[in-house]
Parts: structure tokens; sequence; C-alpha cells
């Protein structure tokens, strides 16, 4: 089953907000949303992926908690609330933070039953809890599906990248982690503080691709994903590419290394 859907656009100053990139894959379950981890071993070994975990307090540099290698244990981010629920921002009029903005390969791809091979995304991470929306959105006109011997697709703002919302109300999270070598529990907010957190998860490229030369059209890892998603026909499969602006600014000539939702 989707997200529940929700109008009610994200707070603006949430307590916590998680930010998900890179290759990884959402998808609903049990009322929550679990985050599946790519980690077959990508056709390229030139382009390594590396899993990071970290969190930190609204505005500071340094981290609380922080994680970077493989996942060994599911890392699990819980409110202590039984009638807790991940649903995703759907407005009625059109809104730069609409979740609908992200890429659902169910809806790109209707006639595929495409399905998460669990063999190469567990132990992945699991939240309880959230709302899920676009924090930022591709440049307008600058994405394009490319498919094998087909004219490129042009694509609307893409989601980029996709976050998740949590309002504390009274409750406390807790977060569970392996780091390699021993169990770790974080619980927030921390006592005696009025903090707000940030909470990134990300498997990305590392070290990062070469920045593309403006004016030029350059495609990212999308196309990675399939190696990990059972259910999509060879011929169907795709990438994600960009028009990179002649004028460069903040983020304009960084290729996206994008999550994918199936079914939300």
């Amino acid at each position: 089953m989707p997200f529940q859907t929700t109008t009610t656009p994200p707070d603006p100053n949430p307590d916590v907000q998680i930010f998900f990139d890179g290759l990884l894959l959402l998808t609903p379950a049990n009322d929550g949303c679990f985050v599946g981890v790519h980690n077959k071993s990508l056709p390229s070994p030139a382009r390594p992926h590396v899993f990071l975990f970290m969190v930190r307090a609204s505005g500071q540099r340094d981290p609380i908690a922080f994680f970077s290698g493989k996942l060994t244990k599911r890392l699990t981010i819980l409110i202590d609330d039984k009638n807790a629920k991940v649903s995703k921002f759907v407005p009625a009029t059109a809104d730069p933070q609409d979740f609908s903005s992200s890429i659902d390969l169910k809806k790109i791809l209707p006639a595929s039953n495409p399905q998460p091979d669990p063999l190469h995304i567990n132990p992945g991470v699991f939240i309880n809890e959230g709302v899920l929306y676009a924090a930022g959105i591709t440049s307008p006109g600058s994405a394009l599906l490319r498919r094998s011997g087909q004219l490129d697709q042009p694509l609307d703002s893409l989601a980029n990248p996709i976050a998740a919302n949590i309002s504390f109300n009274g409750r406390t999270l807790e977060l569970k982690w392996n780091d390699g070598i021993n169990d770790q529990t974080l619980t927030l907010p921390r006592p005696n503080t009025n903090e707000k957190y940030e909470i990134i998860i990300s498997n990305r490229e590392n070290p990062e691709p070469p920045v593309p030369a403006p004016g030029t059209t350059a495609c990212g890892d999308f196309q990675d994903h399939f190696e990990v998603i059972n259910g999509v026909n060879p011929q169907d499969r795709f990438n994600i590419c960009f028009i990179i602006p002649k004028i460069s600014g903040p983020d304009t000539t960084r290729v996206p290394c994008m999550s994918v939702v199936i079914d939300g």
C-alpha cells in the first residue's frame, strides 16, 4: 500500500529533518518507510558508493553521531508512539515540496512490477514516523529520461533530495545502528536542550565524479538502481540525465545521485 497522503505543508522548522540522498530505494512498509541501500558491486569499480549516516544539531557542523561504511544491521529511527506512521505531502495545487515529484518506478513503469532484491538492499533503514516531501527540486527543463536507442524524454522538475520531517510532540526518537563493532543507540531530543536535528542518510559515489562542463548533458548513476530491482525488462530500464546550465550557480552543475521510490 502506498504512503498515506497529507495536504498539510511540511513544517518549515521541524524538530527532526531526515535527508535521503544517493542510491536508496524508499518503499512503504508496516505504516512506515523502509529504505533499501544499494549494496551490490556496481559494473564500474571506478565508481564505488559509500553509505553514510550522520546526525547533527541544526545549524551545527560537528555530528552527534556518524557512521560510514557497510551496514551490517538495520538502522532504525523510531518514535515512541504506537500510532506512528509515515505519510507523504501531496497538495491539491502546485507546490515545489510535492512528494509526487519524486521518481516512483510504479508510476513510470506501470506495465512492470519493480521489486527490490532483498539480497542487495538489506539490512537497510526503517523509519516509523515522518512526512515525506521534496526538500528541493532540480532546475526546470534540466532533467531527461534516457533509454538506449530512443530519443530523450524531457521530465518535469524532480525531487532532490527527498526529505522527511518529524515532530517530537512530547515524544522521543530512538536511533539504533551498528558501527561495525558495537551496537549504538541515540535518543533525541538530548536532555536539557531545545535542539532541533538533521539526519543525513546517503549512499553516494565516493569520491564525487568530476563536475560536467556547463552547456553539456551529463548522466548520473540512476541506472544502477536496476542492478538491485527485479521485474523490469532490460529495454524498459533508463537513466536520468541533466542539461548542465551554461551559467553556473550554487549546486547547478552537480549531477544528482538520486534516490527512487517504489509504490509510494
